[in-house]
């Protein structure tokens, strides 16, 4: 059975935000997701329509990317096998062959934009020195007042996070684009966790952080996998998605295991 709904990718597209923010709200409990045939989260209708005030209806998508050069890709030529030139994807230690690395292409392609934003962000949380400060001195959150703006966390480009200070008490906050869909109706600011340590709040946020960017790399892997099941001229599928997979897992450097514990120690609902 097919699922209604956007994948996440457009679903952010169409509110105006980052698939980071969509992917973190699921792990907050304040957003519900469903997974399609292939295992990939896809926003529900209803759900879009409650975060968009309705503007969300009649939007549609299409599935057309361009495909990668084999330079951008890290593609290498290996040797022949059975007459035929076999290929080298980074991070992946086995050869694919012409058709596998046709399906490999196609399904870096729909992916791909989304994986460098991933990369992005965890370099941000790995070198503070790579985000860029705020102007803002404040931000206004709505029906919880003025915070004064202590520093910047995390830039998401449609949004960033920010550390603020009011009294004795912290909070991270979520600032977006007044005139993103999502703004419009959430308002233009969010407080994701609220403390009075510094340091240890700082810790929990990075540690969700890096809990939804691994969230991303799955849900990436099952966008691709969907694309390479479908590439009937690829010999051994498991082989691509294999690639795809790791390469997907080495963006975040984090194993399967590692987030497969965590994701049930926080309880995120599906």
């Amino acid at each position: 059975m097919e699922t209604d709904g956007l994948g996440i990718g457009e679903s952010a597209e169409v509110l105006g935000v980052h698939p980071f923010t969509l992917l973190a709200r699921a792990q907050m409990d304040e957003l519900a997701l469903v997974r399609d045939n292939a295992g990939e989260m896809r926003v529900p209708q209803e759900e879009l329509i409650r975060l968009g005030e309705g503007h969300t209806g009649n939007h549609t998508t299409t599935e057309s990317q361009r495909v990668p050069t084999d330079q951008e890709l890290g593609v290498t030529r290996g040797l022949f096998r059975k007459g035929q030139r076999t290929y080298h994807v980074p991070g992946y230690t086995k050869s694919l062959s012409a058709a596998e690395i046709v399906a490999y292409r196609k399904a870096y392609a729909a992916i791909g934009g989304e994986l460098e934003l991933l990369t992005d962000l965890r370099q941000q949380l790995r070198n503070p020195n790579r985000v860029t400060p705020v102007g803002e001195t404040f931000v206004e959150v709505p029906h919880e007042g003025r915070w004064n703006v202590r520093g910047t966390l995390l830039n998401l480009g449609r949004s960033d996070i920010l550390l603020c200070e009011r009294g004795d008490e912290l909070a991270v906050i979520e600032k977006f684009q007044p005139n993103s869909t999502y703004a419009r109706t959430r308002g233009t600011a969010e407080i994701l966790l609220t403390g009075r340590d510094a340091q240890q709040l700082v810790r929990e946020f990075k540690e969700n952080a890096q809990l939804t960017l691994e969230f991303m790399a799955s849900n990436l892997t099952a966008k691709a996998q969907r694309i390479i099941w479908n590439e009937q001229q690829a010999e051994h599928p498991a082989h691509v998605v294999a690639a795809i997979s790791e390469r997907c897992r080495n963006a975040v450097q984090e194993t399967e295991t590692q987030t497969q514990r965590q994701t049930a120690a926080r309880g995120i609902r599906i």
